[in-house]
């Protein structure tokens, strides 16, 4: 069954590798995720997020009309 994405009104993944070679793979998104055959995996750890937001007046902002894009520019020996 095709279900419409959308992105760019395509069906979902049937049609990507039509459109977008690169997403032409066996394991490329977008997956469809059945969340009633999903498993408890009691081995996983707890992922910590610790977000240090901070102000950044130094980026660039791209709007292309679909997607808004910030790139940050780091400072030289910056690794955060």
């Amino acid at each position: 069954m095709c279900v419409p994405f959308v992105y760019f009104l395509l069906c979902a993944g049937v049609e990507w590798g039509l459109h977008f070679p690169a997403a032409n793979g066996e394991y490329q998104s977008p997956i469809n995720l059945n969340s009633r055959e999903a498993q408890y995996d009691p081995s996983l750890l707890d992922v910590g997020l610790s977000p240090n937001y901070v102000v950044c007046r130094d980026c660039e902002v791209i709007n292309d009309g679909h997607t808004v894009r910030i790139l940050l520019k780091s400072k030289s020996g910056d690794s955060s």
